[in-house]
């Protein structure tokens, strides 16, 4: 059992450890959305109630623990906007059904950069973070592989939050 009010906690201490404008608005549209409360998935890993917000954390842990190991440039408020809000386009995405979920069809077209236009109508992003939450799902956005030089060689640390977000979903969650 996903333990659902803890994890909400533990994702409002951690991004009001940033200190930005509007962060507050950030935090009160999260807590109003179904962020905490939605599955990570319908097809894949966390499809149970609270599953996103347990997902993102899971995707900043990791996330952490590989940009240690590879002496990554990154700092510790990046990590957080980054690993906690990459998903926030999936805020709105499933609906409850029966015993499940299903797609909403209203939903806006895009994943990490419809995450980025989300985070970014409440606040800044640095452009590294904007970076890392636009290319998490690296080869498995359409549009990576005409990014990819760049990317390894402007930020390469895109490639460390798509494997945090890969080995998270494939080891930590069903």
């Amino acid at each position: 059992m996903i333990p659902i009010e803890e994890n909400k906690q533990t994702i409002i201490n951690l991004l009001n450890s940033i200190h930005r404008p509007d962060m507050d608005k950030l935090i009160c549209k999260l807590k109003a959305s179904d962020f905490f409360t939605s599955p990570a998935s319908v097809k894949y890993h966390l499809n149970c109630p609270g599953g996103l917000a347990q997902h993102s954390l899971n995707v900043y842990r990791t996330f952490t623990r590989i940009c240690k190991i590879a002496h990554a440039d990154v700092t510790q408020e990046s990590m957080i906007v980054s690993g906690l809000l990459h998903d926030v386009c999936k805020v709105g995405l499933y609906i409850p059904s029966g015993d499940s979920y299903r797609y909403n069809k209203n939903q806006p077209d895009g994943h990490g950069a419809l995450s980025v236009r989300r985070v970014k109508h409440f606040i800044q992003l640095t452009d590294q973070e904007e970076m890392l939450i636009r290319w998490h799902m690296a080869y498995y956005d359409d549009d990576f592989m005409k990014e990819k030089k760049m990317l390894e060689k402007v930020y390469p640390e895109v490639f460390l939050i798509y494997f945090a977000d890969h080995l998270s979903s494939l080891f930590l969650e069903e």
